[in-house]
């Protein structure tokens, strides 16, 4: 049921949408609010969470420089162990690999995976990116 505007619409109802936006913005519990409501359309301004970076904020990115010096570390400290296991990982995944494919197991997984680019389409959607 996606109606699409037109572009002589689209500018018309955007300044007001733009003003709502920003009151619902500055509320309280401003989550998925509808800025903007005609007959055929709606648009919708919706937050999602966002974690801080780690090259944006000093005290996160001190705490990832010692976690990488402590894994690091740790990874010289069991070099052995680690290249040990690391083998027998890469000589299990092989022999897993084996066992689980058959002719018309891969035959159909090309078909499967055809099927998906020839399915895949885009669709619009409306991104409101407040800074």
């Amino acid at each position: 049921m996606a109606t699409c505007l037109c572009s002589g619409k689209a500018k018309e109802i955007e300044p007001f949408a733009v003003l709502e936006a920003l009151d619902i913005v500055s509320a309280e519990d401003a989550r998925n609010q509808v800025v903007y409501r005609s007959d055929n359309s709606d648009v919708v301004v919706q937050f999602r969470k966002t974690k801080p970076k780690d090259d944006e904020h000093h005290e996160l990115q001190s705490f990832r420089e010692l976690i990488e010096i402590e894994q690091e570390k740790a990874k010289r400290t069991n070099a052995q162990p680690i290249a040990e296991v690391e083998k027998a990982i890469e000589l299990l995944q092989q022999m897993l690999a084996v066992l689980t494919q058959t002719d018309k197991g891969r035959k159909l997984q090309d078909e499967y995976d055809a099927l998906v680019v020839q399915l895949t389409e885009y669709k619009p959607i409306l991104a409101v990116k407040l800074k």
